[in-house]
């Protein structure tokens, strides 16, 4: 497998909200000096000398390449010295940080889990305490991107938190010297069932694949391993390194992954994959959805083309387009799009977005605008073993889960936060006794732990209360009907206030909808021309 001298990536989740693609390597940049820059030049020098206000050379010089960058594609962006460090940070999966995950409840941010042997455990920072205050002053009411970005920073440096701790009805202060924390791809693995398991993948950074290795080393240890469900759906991308990593451990030696094409040194790029992937003899289902884009779109699209797995869920993103990020002297850089990526059958993945349109609306909402229908539209591709695909604006899936009155009232819940809700005031009320009951041994809670009548009752009430007209289109008969469903929801909740997120994917995934659809076709999956034994 050819590998690049380096390889970043980068999603505007860390930067402006829109998705950003991946960089093949960084170049440092010169001054100014050709003849086609000298109306720029002399701008400048007018700007700088006439203009009514006095405006610092680095104001004008961002201004003038911000500018620029506004006329090229939304992919293309400009990113100045203090924000580029954090951004690099989280692209190699480490950032520095406390080591804590926490939750927003109310109006003030509560530790979910703390990470063994990291600087907060040292610091004696236990679940279940509420972040008040940073460094002296007050978080409550803030966002809880605003309390994250106050706990990180440099590394080895101290942040001083004030916290509220319940069993004890108490403020500590505490202080954490800040470590290198590493940012986990795998949010989850765990097996579905005796012969099949599931990995849930975040992001694509520097780290994933070793992650991915240890995840499948973890569940064949724990059995036979005869499908492998991985899902990519709100994985927003990052490092096309990654991928390509990940789809080798999954393909056979000697088939190509993805290509990459541009104008000079961008050339046509072919990545190819190794003999020798650690999960080469499984059969294998991508989940995917409208915010799977970028890095999450090269896996999707080396599997179904190569016709080793199918590719189930909704429509992808649709973000082909490759950065190169050049850095300027001050530490600020410009990632420009220097090339397309290509699936191996010839897909472009790019859905041709412009300006007016936000980057950050999903490849529905762009699909919509072009067609009512998006399969109507997209151009038809034939495998490497001559199933016809379609494609052209983002991987469209082998399978897309069906509406049904059922999900539609567990997705009423799900997706309005009712559940999200509900649980945490429940939770709130009731965590000493929750954590004294179960805090230890997460095992049980699983298998034992489960929402009562009188807890069901409370729910409706809420939601009644909270989603009115909304919620009142459902019959009695709807809500009965989902609430097995809506149950194992709030278990899964509660079961991630206690735990952290490992336990919420391992008890929701026995009632997400697509993951129960995508689990009906392991015996085509298996027959594939592309599949194991094939």
């Amino acid at each position: 497998m050819r590998r690049p001298e380096a390889v970043l990536g980068i999603t505007a989740i860390f930067l402006v909200g829109a998705l950003v693609g991946v960089f093949l390597n960084r170049v440092d940049v010169p001054g100014f000096g050709d003849s086609e820059s000298r109306k720029i030049e002399d701008a400048l020098t007018l700007i700088r000398k006439r203009y009514v206000d006095v405006l610092s050379d680095d104001e004008l010089a961002a201004a003038a390449i911000q500018g620029m960058v506004e006329r090229l594609d939304p992919y293309s962006t400009y990113i100045d010295a203090r924000t580029l460090g954090p951004v690099q940070d989280e692209l190699e999966g480490e950032f520095g940080g406390v080591g804590i995950w926490f939750e927003m409840v109310s109006d003030s941010a509560r530790v979910v889990s703390v990470i063994p042997g990291g600087p907060s455990e040292h610091a004696g920072v236990l679940a279940g305490d509420r972040i008040v205050a940073v460094d002296d002053s007050s978080c409550v009411g803030e966002p809880s991107r605003s309390i994250q970005s106050r706990i990180r920073g440099p590394r080895g440096e101290v942040v001083r938190l004030t916290i509220y701790r319940p069993v004890l009805s108490q403020k500590l202060n505490v202080s954490v010297e800040r470590a290198v924390i590493p940012i986990r791809s795998v949010e989850a693995a765990f097996r579905l069932d005796d012969e099949t398991a599931y990995i849930r993948l975040s992001r694509f950074t520097s780290g994933t694949a070793e992650e991915f290795r240890k995840a499948v080393s973890d569940l064949r240890n724990a059995g036979p391993l005869r499908g492998l469900l991985i899902d990519v759906r709100n994985n927003p991308g990052g490092i096309l390194e990654a991928a390509v990593r990940v789809s080798d451990e999954l393909l056979a030696g000697g088939v190509d992954i993805v290509s990459t094409e541009g104008r000079g040194i961008e050339k046509r790029e072919v990545y190819a994959s190794s003999a020798g992937g650690m999960v080469e003899d499984t059969p294998v289902i991508i989940l995917v959805n409208s915010n799977s884009a970028s890095a999450s779109e090269i896996l999707a699209g080396a599997i179904q083309d190569n016709d080793r797995g199918l590719v189930i869920g909704q429509p992808t993103f649709g973000k082909g387009l490759v950065q190169r990020q050049f850095v300027f002297g001050d530490g600020s850089a410009l990632h420009l799009t220097v090339a397309r990526y290509y699936t191996p059958a010839g897909r472009a993945i790019q859905n041709d977005l412009d300006r007016n349109v936000p980057v950050h609306a999903g490849a529905d909402t762009v699909l919509a605008r072009n067609d009512s229908d998006p399969a109507d539209s997209l151009l038809q591709f034939t495998t490497l073993h001559g199933r016809i695909l379609r494609g052209g604006k983002g991987i469209y899936p082998d399978h897309i889960p069906p509406a049904d009155s059922l999900v539609n009232v567990f997705e009423l819940v799900f997706r309005s936060g009712l559940d999200l809700g509900f649980s945490r005031r429940w939770f709130d009320t009731r965590e000493a006794s929750v954590r004294q009951a179960w805090s230890q041994e997460p095992d049980r809670f699983v298998d034992e732990f489960r929402i009562d009548d009188e807890t069901w009752q409370e729910f409706v009430t809420y939601t009644a209360r909270e989603a009115g007209t909304v919620w009142s289109r459902y019959d009695a008969s709807d809500i009965a009907l989902a609430r097995s469903r809506i149950s194992t929801l709030l278990t899964a909740r509660i079961g991630q206030s206690l735990f952290g997120p490992q336990i919420w994917f391992s008890i929701v995934s026995k009632v997400d909808p697509d993951i129960t659809f995508a689990r009906a076709f392991w015996e085509e999956a298996s027959s594939l021309p592309g599949a194991p034994g094939r």
